[in-house]
């Protein structure tokens, strides 16, 4: 499938045993559990192959198939106030879905958006030990909503790891 036929990109931390049936309803699946690159900060996705990663895993295009999908849910253990460091990764190989440029928006320095699509974007935490935990996670999903894609998100948490379902209504 290629990346302009996906509507949802969903990178997620649990162990779903039904998601496997799920890829053929244009919804790229992402399993931050799989050996994925981590970003190395080199910036060969602005400068040596722009919007694709540079590392030739399954997931070298994610930057530009997040940013063309209608619809991008992130599903990640509450970890000191942030994602957990699987999703991180994954997260952070979205960075070419945006341009090495910087604009202003809301009176702050973002990268220029790549592309003109404005998808919708749903955090899903689960296991915040505390309000503040809640509250940090909450601040960084507005920033990468701001930096991302410069729309709204929504941000919702559960105790324990949610069922897909629930997921999929948000």
């Amino acid at each position: 499938m290629e990346n302009k036929d996906i509507e949802t990109v969903i990178i997620y931390d649990i162990n779903y045993q039904l998601l496997s049936n799920l890829e053929n309803f244009r919804i790229l699946l992402v399993d931050v559990n799989k050996p994925y690159a981590q970003c190395k900060g080199c910036f060969g996705c602005w400068a040596k192959c722009p919007s694709h990663c540079v590392f030739k895993d399954k997931i070298k295009d994610i930057g530009k198939t997040v940013c063309n999908s209608k619809k991008i849910i992130v599903i990640s253990n509450c970890v000191y106030g942030g994602l957990s460091k699987k999703v991180k990764r994954v997260w952070e190989r979205c960075i070419p879905g945006v341009l090495p440029f910087f604009t202003f928006r809301n009176k702050e320095m973002h990268h220029a958006l790549r592309c003109k699509t404005n998808p919708e974007l749903i955090f899903v935490f689960y296991g915040a030990k505390s309000e503040k935990e809640s509250g940090l996670a909450k601040d960084i999903a507005f920033a990468n909503a701001t930096n991302f894609f410069n729309s709204q998100c929504k941000v919702f948490f559960y105790e324990n790891a949610p069922n897909i379902e629930e997921c999929f209504k948000l």
